[in-house]
């Protein structure tokens, strides 16, 4: 699924936004 790709590439690079926004 092209989802996963795009969230997997959003975690690696949006790491620390994660944080602040999980």
């Amino acid at each position: 699924v092209v989802t996963e790709r795009i969230q997997a590439a959003w975690q690696d690079r949006h790491a620390p936004a994660m944080l602040l926004f999980p």
